[in-house]
């Protein structure tokens, strides 16, 4: 019997992986999506001019995230009659999509699997924003962030998940909407004009300038402060 070339018998599967979620990533993206004002808006116009392909690491959490996100979403939204997976938003521009849209009760739900070992003391910001941002749009009077804690070490199994519910009046509505259209705008504007030195970004955010670290665009940012 006659064996296969070399190549044939050992293909790199995780490189044509890695291809497939380059290929993905470089794809054009809409601008307005709630997801590009949540965290550095310098490092989202750098991606629109200067677009880096991602490596191992991002595609690593990209899948373990996607995956268990995608199963946790399906076990709540099983009735649906009553929730909606991936419900579409917009709002004068600005678009977004819910993990889950309890369509009864009028509460947006979203689902995160951070990666910290220990307990989460209080949602994070930028999970706070996205959140009262849909319950903005759709007028809701609160919304739940659940953490899965897929690396927790706490021996109690009731830690693994954690909820955090969050409650807006139609005022703050109103006001959040308006910061975020004012985000948006200082997005579109340093895209049109090509200058990320107008965007807003995070470096001297304490809450945020983690980002910083292991940014492709660090260098060029650090030169416009």
């Amino acid at each position: 019997m006659t064996l296969p070339p070399k190549e044939h018998i050992h293909p790199d599967y995780i490189g044509m992986m890695l291809n497939h979620y380059q290929w993905l990533c470089m794809k054009p993206r809409m601008i307005g999506h709630v997801s590009d004002l949540l965290m550095c808006i310098r490092a989202r116009v750098f991606s629109e001019l200067d677009p880096k392909r991602p490596g191992k690491r991002k595609m690593n959490m990209y899948s373990s995230g996607k995956s268990g996100h995608e199963t946790i979403q399906s076990l709540l939204a099983s009735d649906r009659g009553r929730f909606e997976k991936e419900y579409l938003v917009e709002y004068k521009g600005m678009t977004g999509s819910v993990d889950v849209y309890d369509k009864r009760l009028n509460i947006p739900i979203e689902f995160k699997t951070p990666r910290s070992s220990g307990l989460i003391r209080e949602a994070y910001d930028y999970n706070v924003i996205q959140i009262k941002t849909y319950m903005s749009m759709l007028g809701a009077s609160c919304g739940i962030i659940i953490y899965q804690l897929i690396a927790n070490k706490d021996k109690d199994e009731e830690t693994d998940y954690q909820g955090f519910w969050i409650h807006m009046t139609t005022k703050e509505h109103l006001e959040h909407l308006e910061l975020m259209l004012a985000r948006l705008e200082n997005l579109e504007t340093a895209i049109a004009v090509e200058e990320p030195a107008i965007a807003d970004a995070v470096y001297d955010n304490p809450k945020l300038k983690w980002l910083c670290n292991g940014c492709p665009y660090l260098e060029p940012c650090q030169q416009m402060r």
